[in-house]
């Protein structure tokens, strides 16, 4: 029985210090000027041939083994959990809604209620303030 203990214990040490070193690696360190300026294009999966603002999303976590909804209301609605405002932290998902119901746009929290995301064709990708992109249904953790 100590041996599947032990076992056990040492497999949620691992999964815990992967959930942190992932969290610490790659939410604070987010290159946001390599990340700036990319093309927005609807329907797009590359930063080079641009994204729009789902893909953005989905193709950042998916670098670092993390599968998101290819759609904004599938973010909002799949992937992760509700967080509050208080607790936003770097990395997690904003979904916001135009219409006051579906989550119509997504953005990633930088941190001091900034967020990076792929806004416009005329825009691109940009940092902006968190209550730039109107009503906030959620934020969305999905790393831990």
């Amino acid at each position: 029985v100590f041996k599947k203990h032990k076992v056990i214990f040492k497999m949620v040490l691992v999964a815990i210090f992967a959930a942190l070193n992932f969290v610490v690696m790659l939410f604070p360190k987010i290159p946001i000027p390599s990340l700036v300026g990319h093309p927005y294009v609807h329907g797009g999966t590359t930063l080079a041939g641009g994204t729009d603002c789902s893909g953005f999303t989905s193709l950042l976590y998916a670098q670092y083994g993390i599968g998101l909804s290819r759609i904004p209301q599938g973010q909002y609605t799949s992937n992760g959990r509700s967080v509050s405002y208080a607790e936003a932290q770097p990395g997690d998902i904003v979904c916001y809604s135009s219409n006051g119901s579906s989550c119509t746009h997504v953005a990633i929290y930088i941190g001091n209620g900034q967020i990076i995301h792929s806004s416009t064709p005329r825009r691109g990708v940009i940092t902006a303030s968190i209550t730039s992109c109107g009503t906030i249904l959620a934020i969305k953790n999905v790393i831990d």
